[in-house]
C-alpha cells in the first residue's frame, strides 16, 4: 500500500500481444494460453533464446506450441457453440422449474420479512376507502372458491391495481415480457403489471402480478413470478442502467395476495444474482385496505422517482 509498481516494457508488450490475439479470436478477455502463445511466438525473446541453448529450434517449437493452442481454442469454441445452442430458445415463464431457475440465476431468498410490508405509511382517501369496501363486501358475500379465475381477476385483483395508479403509472393486463440476458433469455405473458409507458414504445415495469391457476396443485407460483420479475428487471436496466435493479411482484391465489421485493445485481454476467424478500399472505376479504396501501406504497415510490427525474 502506498508503493508504486513498475511494469517493464517487455511485460507490457507481452500483454498487448496476448490481448491482440484474444481479440482476433473474438474474445473479450486474455486467457492463459494467449500469454503462453505470445511468449514463444516472439523468436527474438528470452524464451526462444532458452530453447536455442537447449538445442531446440524455436521455429519448430513455436509451431508445436501453436498447434496445441489451436487445439485448445477449437475445443473452447466447440464448448461455446454447444452452450449457445442450449440457450438459443428463451425460457418460458410457465415452464420454469426450481432447478432451471437456479441454473440461470443465483437466487437469495430472504423468506418472509413482515416489517417490510405490514405497516406501509400510506393513507387512503375517503373515495378509495369506499371503493375498497365495495370490493371486499362483494367477496364476503360470494363463495370465492367456486368462482372461476377470470371472475376473481375482474372483480377482485385488477380493480385494486387500478386503484393504485398514480403519477403516470398505469395497470395493464396480459402484458408480454421478453428479455435477453448474457447467458439466457426469458419470455412470456404476465397476468398484470403496473408500469410507465410514456411513448408507447419504451416501457418501465415496477410491479409484476401473476395469478395462480387452481391453487398450489401444479407448480410453485414463486418460480413463475421470479422469472417474470427477472425479465422485467433486465428490461428496466436497458432503459436506465441502474444496478441493482429493484422490482416488485406479487402472486394471487383466489383473493389472497403475496408480495415480493426483488433486487437484481450482476446483470451483465452470465448468471445474475437475485435477492428476494416476501410478505405474508393477505386475504382481500378482510385486509383489502392493507393490500391497497402496499400497492400504493409501491406505486408512490416510483411515481416520486419519475417526478424527480429531470
Amino acid at each position: 500500500m502506498g508503493k508504486k509498481v513498475a511494469i517493464p516494457e517487455a511485460t507490457r508488450d507481452l500483454f498487448n500481444r496476448a490481448l491482440r490475439r484474444a481479440r482476433s479470436q473474438g474474445r473479450l478477455q486474455i486467457e492463459s494460453y494467449d500469454l503462453f502463445a505470445a511468449l514463444f511466438t516472439d523468436l527474438s525473446g528470452p524464451p526462444s533464446e532458452i530453447l536455442r541453448r537447449l538445442g531446440v529450434d524455436p521455429a519448430s517449437a513455436t509451431e508445436t506450441i501453436s498447434q496445441c493452442v489451436r487445439s485448445r481454442e477449437s475445443r473452447s469454441e466447440s464448448f461455446r457453440n454447444q452452450m449457445k445452442g442450449r440457450i438459443a430458445l428463451p425460457l418460458k415463464f410457465p415452464q420454469l422449474t426450481a432447478s432451471s431457475l437456479k441454473s440461470i440465476v443465483a437466487l437469495k431468498d430472504m423468506g418472509v420479512v413482515p416489517e417490510m410490508w405490514d405497516n406501509p405509511n400510506v393513507s387512503l382517501t375517503s373515495q378509495e376507502q369506499r371503493q375498497v369496501e365495495v370490493i371486499s363486501s362483494y367477496l364476503l358475500n360470494h363463495r370465492v372458491a367456486l368462482m372461476n379465475e377470470a371472475t376473481i381477476w375482474s372483480r377482485a385483483i385488477y380493480p385494486m391495481l387500478v386503484l393504485a395508479e398514480q403519477g403516470g403509472l398505469e395497470a395493464w393486463a396480459q402484458a408480454p415480457l421478453k428479455a435477453q440476458y448474457s447467458g439466457f433469455g426469458l419470455e412470456g405473458v404476465v397476468d398484470g403489471v403496473v408500469g410507465h409507458n410514456p411513448s408507447g414504445i419504451t416501457k418501465s415495469f415496477y410491479l409484476i402480478v401473476v395469478k395462480v391457476a387452481g391453487g398450489l396443485e401444479a407448480k410453485d407460483p414463486q418460480i413463475q413470478l421470479y422469472g417474470s420479475m427477472l425479465a422485467a428487471a433486465r428490461l428496466n436496466w436497458e432503459n436506465d442502467k441502474k444496478v441493482p435493479q429493484e422490482i416488485f411482484g406479487c402472486y394471487t391465489i383466489a383473493d389472497n395476495w403475496t408480495f415480493m421485493k426483488g433486487l437484481v445485481s450482476d446483470i451483465e454476467d452470465d448468471r445474475p444474482t437475485m435477492t428476494v424478500a416476501s410478505s405474508r399472505e393477505y386475504s382481500e376479504k378482510i385486509e383489502a385496505e392493507t393490500i391497497l396501501r402496499i400497492l400504493k406504497y409501491i406505486t408512490g415510490k416510483y411515481a416520486q422517482e419519475l417526478t424527480d427525474t429531470p
